[in-house]
């Protein structure tokens, strides 16, 4: 796994890790998916991990932060 531009991002609703630009201003990293139907001009990133209670990073609107992206690894494997 390795960053890629956040414009290469899946917009399906697939949660991914997502890194912001150093002079954002907040956190650094984000668990984030595409809500397609989230705001008027067609969608927006959302966080589905928000401790600081920011839930729209809707980069048409927001500052556009959000800067690479990656797939989010698989869950350990059950020991049974």
């Amino acid at each position: 796994m390795t960053w890629q531009p956040i414009s290469t991002a899946p917009k399906d609703g697939t949660p991914f890790l997502a890194v912001c630009e150093a002079d954002c201003g907040t956190r650094n990293h984000w668990i984030v998916y595409w809500a397609p139907d989230d705001v008027e001009d067609g969608g927006s990133w959302v966080c589905g991990s928000d401790a600081e209670g920011l839930t729209d990073l809707d980069l048409s609107l927001n500052v556009p932060c959000l800067a690479h992206w990656m797939p989010l690894p698989a869950p350990p494997a059950s020991e049974e």
